[in-house]
């Protein structure tokens, strides 16, 4: 009795099967499921060994640390080719921070884990005309 059961239950699986091959419904072995490509251009986006921590905001800009030095983040703006400095990461006027993972909350600021100094630095979102300070 089970043995014809579970034959009987092979060949549905087996015809469904043929039909979604027959219908182009069967993945093709040779298409890869992702597919990555540099964002980045290293002639002119210069970026240290420490790169980490993307993030983006609500308006799209991704942000990434270790952009030309340690201390600070690079943006890329929707649309842009080329990174541009956003930050230098020296919390009360202090060098030494290196940012590692960051995260953007709602309201647009940025919160970037100094590594370094064993701190949690907040970038508020930049009024217009002033630059942005962490």
């Amino acid at each position: 009795m089970w043995k014809a059961g579970a034959s009987r239950l092979i060949l549905r699986v087996a015809a469904i099967a043929a039909v979604l091959v027959a219908c182009g419904a069967a993945p093709a072995a040779e298409q890869p499921l992702f597919v990555s490509k540099r964002l980045t251009d290293p002639a002119a986006d210069v970026f240290t060994p420490g790169i980490e921590g993307p993030a983006v905001d609500s308006a799209g800009n991704l942000y990434v640390v270790s952009f030309r030095d340690r201390e600070s983040i690079g943006r890329l703006k929707p649309g842009a080719t080329h990174f541009d400095l956003f930050v230098t990461l020296r919390p009360n006027g202090e060098a030494g921070s290196r940012g590692s993972g960051l995260r953007v909350d709602r309201d647009g600021r940025i919160y970037v884990a100094d590594f370094k100094k064993n701190n949690v630095l907040v970038v508020d979102p930049t009024p217009a005309g002033q630059s942005p300070v962490a």
